[in-house]
């Protein structure tokens, strides 16, 4: 992330199109605006919460999240896709 001139690491705890929750080792305040890049993609926005290393970040513009994650090599998964699959076997006695 771009801050004051200096580019600083952070990680992306989760993103949406509107924005993503990051974490850094000098968090920036709330206010700031930033430039954040990932692997050619960048967007700029600015902090609107910060606490300890955390901090939210809201897009200017909406974030594409397929180029963002085609380009991370990571798919986005559907809430559906990580609802685990009831068993009903354990209800179930032999008689």
């Amino acid at each position: 992330m771009l801050r004051s001139g200096d580019w600083q690491d952070l990680t992306i705890a989760n993103i949406s199109e509107t924005g993503l929750m990051g974490r850094a080792a000098e968090p920036p305040a709330q206010g700031e605006v930033l430039e954040i890049r990932h692997r050619g993609y960048a967007m700029t926005g600015d902090v609107v919460w910060a606490v300890g290393r955390r901090f939210g970040f809201r897009a200017a513009e909406p974030i594409d999240l397929t180029q963002l994650l085609s380009a991370s090599e990571i798919a986005a998964r559907r809430a559906e896709d990580l609802t685990p699959t009831a068993r009903f076997w354990h209800w179930m006695k032999k008689r």
